[in-house]
């Protein structure tokens, strides 16, 4: 009953992160070592206290990661106007900052997949000045951003481009194949002839 109380206050994308987490610990354990932990979250379990599973369902609220923004109308969900996917690689950038003190450096804003997949020599793609241009812009001058100023350059980008980038670096990196058909005469039926 503790469990399913625990699990009543989680989101799915709670318990999937939880899942994930344990999945992770137990591949790297023997199946004693399984079997011990089973019993010692069970012996747990059935020790704590009402108060403490309230306690405990406190701290998962306060460390998962925050619901996702109603995407604003008029937003295509998973575009590059979406603020979650805005937050989504604002977190991205933070960590590939260096160091990941928090905010977002030019370099790492460079690594992000959108960025790369969109940079490069072509006529088409954004050259390394002139990402940096936008980082200038958006940036106002500064070597690390907060998420309005990361907005800030990504709107920049996105300007450069006249239009979704989140779209068009999906497009880039799938592009069409086209399909093959075989022709009414290559089709012959076995047997016919």
């Amino acid at each position: 009953a503790t469990a399913q109380k625990l699990m009543s206050n989680m989101t799915p994308e709670q318990m999937l992160e939880q899942s994930r987490a344990a999945q992770e610990k137990m591949s790297s354990m023997s199946k004693e070592d399984l079997e011990q932990a089973a019993e010692m979250a069970k012996n747990q379990m059935e020790n704590l206290t009402p108060d403490m599973v309230d306690e405990a369902i406190n701290a998962m609220k306060e460390t998962s990661t925050p619901a996702p923004q109603p995407v604003p109308e008029g937003v295509a969900a998973g575009s590059s106007s979406d603020p979650n996917a805005i937050d989504a690689m604002y977190k991205i950038g933070e960590l590939m900052s260096k160091p990941a003190t928090g905010k977002v450096t030019f370099q790492a804003f460079a690594t992000l997949p959108p960025i790369t997949i969109l940079s490069g020599d072509r006529e088409q793609d954004l050259s390394r000045q002139e990402l940096a241009e936008c980082w200038s812009d958006g940036s106002l001058g500064a070597t690390r951003v907060d998420r309005a100023g990361f907005e800030r350059v990504w709107k920049e980008v996105q300007e450069y481009f006249e239009e979704d980038i989140m779209e068009e670096a999906r497009t880039t990196s799938h592009p069409k194949v086209k399909k093959v058909r075989a022709s009414a005469a290559e089709a012959e039926v076995v047997g016919s002839g």
